[in-house]
């Protein structure tokens, strides 16, 4: 959050390693904090390299990706019981990179981060070590 890497699409930004470049919008942040050996495209890619899970299993650095083509990171839970979360997306080019909360039903207008709450899978990537 502290490097203030821009949304853009066509654009690439080294993760702090500098060992793998990553797309600086919502799929490329996804891949980068899962250290992914590349920057996956949020609709085709991210999903085969993650298991669906239930959205009540959310860990921080799970995601949740819809089928019209955005993905937030999930930070944490807020209050798990009532479904309210944080995450952090690349949204646009006026918001760059943001935390936002919200409910897996979504909020008053039934969305999160824009998108219909309903579209969401939770995604946890294949690569995570439990522990």
């Amino acid at each position: 959050m502290n490097r203030g890497i821009p949304y853009k699409q066509g654009a690439y930004a080294s993760d702090p390693y500098d060992d793998h470049t990553y797309r600086t919008d919502c799929s490329g942040l996804v891949s980068m904090i899962w250290h992914a050996d590349t920057s996956y495209t949020t609709t085709y890619s991210l999903p085969s390299v993650s298991s669906t899970i239930s959205k009540s299993d959310l860990q921080p650095g799970d995601a949740l990706y819809t089928q019209d083509g955005h993905v937030v990171l999930f930070e944490k839970w807020v209050d798990k019981a009532a479904g309210k979360f944080s995450y952090i997306h690349e949204a646009n080019t006026n918001d760059d990179m943001m935390r936002g909360q919200d409910y897996l039903i979504g909020g008053t207008d039934g969305r999160i981060a824009g998108h219909v709450a309903s579209g969401h899978v939770a995604l946890r990537y294949d690569k995570v070590v439990n522990g």
